[in-house]
């Protein structure tokens, strides 16, 4: 019998939980990423769009999926992948898994200050 817990999270959780983002460059970069999951279910051509998309790097699976659930509970469009120019560059890291890369719609505070600069 699964037991269901809840646990109580904010975007401000999610901005601890990566290690880089920016814009999102995927359509210009494609072929160095592998789509893990789409979660909810869109075409690969509906995620590909960089208008008004972000990405951020996650290094471990488990920020991973918490990243993913915070945004996906905040309303927010999320596509999971991995960043195979990690895995091509031959760095060990231990775990010889390519880092998760969110493609999202949230653009973050981060990239919301950087913008107000430009």
């Amino acid at each position: 019998m699964n037991k269901q817990l809840s646990l109580t999270f904010t975007l401000e959780d999610f901005n601890s939980l990566y290690s880089a983002s920016m814009r999102s460059f995927l359509s210009e970069q494609l072929p160095r990423f592998e789509l893990v999951k789409d979660h909810q279910g869109r075409a690969l051509s509906e995620t590909m769009g960089d208008e008004g998309r972000f990405m951020y790097w996650l290094d471990t699976k488990c920020d991973t999926m918490l990243a993913r659930k915070i945004l996906e509970m905040s309303g927010y469009k999320v596509s999971e992948f991995w960043d195979l120019v990690y895995a091509e560059s031959n760095i060990d890291d231990g775990w010889n898994q390519p880092p998760h890369v969110l493609v999202t719609d949230y653009a973050g505070r981060y990239i919301e200050d950087l913008e107000a600069v430009a």
